[in-house]
Protein backbone atom coordinates (compact mmCIF):
# COMPACT_ATOMS: atom_id res chain seq x y z
CA UNK A 1 0.00 0.00 0.00
CA UNK A 2 1.08 3.46 -0.74
CA UNK A 3 -0.44 7.10 -0.10
CA UNK A 4 -0.52 9.99 -1.80
CA UNK A 5 -2.25 12.92 -0.47
CA UNK A 6 -3.76 11.32 1.63
CA UNK A 7 -4.96 8.39 -0.57
CA UNK A 8 -4.55 4.24 -0.35
CA UNK A 9 -3.34 2.35 -2.90
CA UNK A 10 -3.66 -1.29 -2.31
CA UNK A 11 -5.00 -4.75 -4.26
CA UNK A 12 -7.43 -6.78 -2.39
CA UNK A 13 -4.91 -9.57 -2.73
CA UNK A 14 -3.05 -7.70 -0.27
CA UNK A 15 -3.31 -9.27 3.23
CA UNK A 16 -5.36 -7.22 5.74
CA UNK A 17 -3.42 -6.99 8.84
CA UNK A 18 -6.31 -6.90 11.35
CA UNK A 19 -7.33 -10.55 10.09
CA UNK A 20 -3.82 -12.30 8.25
CA UNK A 21 -5.87 -13.19 5.27
CA UNK A 22 -6.50 -11.34 1.64
CA UNK A 23 -9.12 -8.47 1.79
CA UNK A 24 -11.02 -10.52 -0.57
CA UNK A 25 -11.29 -13.17 1.50
CA UNK A 26 -12.65 -10.82 4.56
CA UNK A 27 -15.59 -9.62 5.57
CA UNK A 28 -17.42 -6.30 4.95
CA UNK A 29 -17.03 -5.29 8.89
CA UNK A 30 -13.41 -6.43 9.27
CA UNK A 31 -12.55 -4.55 6.41
CA UNK A 32 -10.82 -1.09 6.92
CA UNK A 33 -12.73 2.06 4.87
CA UNK A 34 -10.52 2.03 1.92
CA UNK A 35 -11.13 -1.38 0.89
CA UNK A 36 -15.37 -1.02 1.59
CA UNK A 37 -14.72 1.77 -0.80
CA UNK A 38 -13.55 -0.60 -3.21
CA UNK A 39 -16.60 -2.92 -2.52
CA UNK A 40 -18.72 -0.18 -3.00
CA UNK A 41 -17.81 0.70 -6.23
CA UNK A 42 -18.82 -3.06 -7.67
CA UNK A 43 -22.55 -1.82 -6.12
CA UNK A 44 -22.26 -4.13 -3.91
CA UNK A 45 -23.64 -3.96 0.03
CA UNK A 46 -22.19 -5.55 2.99
CA UNK A 47 -24.46 -8.60 2.97
CA UNK A 48 -23.50 -9.33 -0.79
CA UNK A 49 -20.23 -9.14 0.07
CA UNK A 50 -20.12 -11.11 2.85
CA UNK A 51 -22.13 -14.16 0.70
CA UNK A 52 -19.19 -13.81 -2.00
CA UNK A 53 -16.58 -14.09 1.19
CA UNK A 54 -18.57 -17.26 2.92
CA UNK A 55 -18.80 -18.92 -0.58
CA UNK A 56 -15.33 -18.25 -1.95
CA UNK A 57 -16.02 -16.75 -4.72
CA UNK A 58 -14.88 -13.10 -4.53
CA UNK A 59 -12.19 -13.09 -6.96
CA UNK A 60 -14.39 -14.60 -9.32
CA UNK A 61 -16.35 -11.20 -8.85
CA UNK A 62 -13.66 -8.74 -8.37
CA UNK A 63 -10.52 -9.53 -9.81
CA UNK A 64 -7.90 -9.22 -6.35
CA UNK A 65 -5.16 -8.15 -8.73
CA UNK A 66 -6.27 -4.92 -9.51
CA UNK A 67 -4.78 -1.32 -8.07
CA UNK A 68 -7.32 0.53 -6.54
CA UNK A 69 -6.80 3.75 -5.04
CA UNK A 70 -9.30 5.17 -2.39
CA UNK A 71 -9.25 8.76 -0.34
CA UNK A 72 -9.80 9.70 3.04
CA UNK A 73 -13.56 10.90 1.96
CA UNK A 74 -14.65 7.67 0.02
CA UNK A 75 -13.12 5.44 2.46
CA UNK A 76 -15.06 7.07 5.15
CA UNK A 77 -18.59 6.97 3.52
CA UNK A 78 -17.96 3.76 2.31
CA UNK A 79 -18.04 2.37 6.09
CA UNK A 80 -21.51 4.18 6.91
CA UNK A 81 -23.73 0.88 7.27
CA UNK A 82 -26.53 -0.59 4.63
CA UNK A 83 -29.83 0.68 4.59
CA UNK A 84 -31.10 -2.79 4.83
CA UNK A 85 -28.59 -3.90 7.55
CA UNK A 86 -29.85 -1.27 10.24
CA UNK A 87 -32.04 -2.77 12.54
CA UNK A 88 -35.53 -0.73 13.43
CA UNK A 89 -35.64 0.66 16.85
CA UNK A 90 -38.66 1.78 18.51
CA UNK A 91 -42.33 0.83 18.53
Amino acid sequence: MSAASGSVRFRLADRNPQTGVAYSRTLFADLPGFATAAVRRQDLCSGEWDELVKMGETEDFIDPDEHWEVGPAEAAAACQPDIDTIGVIGW
